[in-house]
């Protein structure tokens, strides 16, 4: 069975992008299965809550149930992952 694993590098809902992706190994190397951001569109912010849920949906469709990120952003991108039973 392919264990598969995720980052996430989440935006402050400025101008940068909120970023995920899921990788796993096979044999000595890894294989990148899917990487994504979702931005703002012109002046309208960026709804984080959205996004965060699209993210999960992808984790989902991979069987994940934890993700792995920067300390960016305090405890909210853990409590946001936490409200759809993500670690």
């Amino acid at each position: 069975m392919t264990r598969y694993c995720a980052g996430v590098d989440p935006s402050g809902g400025g101008t940068d992008e909120f970023a995920w992706a899921i990788a796993h190994a096979e044999a000595n190397r890894v294989v990148v299965d899917l990487v994504r951001g979702r931005g703002r569109r012109g002046r309208a912010p960026l709804d984080l809550d959205a996004v965060v849920s699209e993210c999960v949906a992808d984790l989902h469709r991979f069987s994940i149930q934890e993700v792995h990120g920067d300390h960016y952003g305090g405890d909210w991108p853990a409590k946001a992952f936490r409200t759809h039973g993500i670690r």
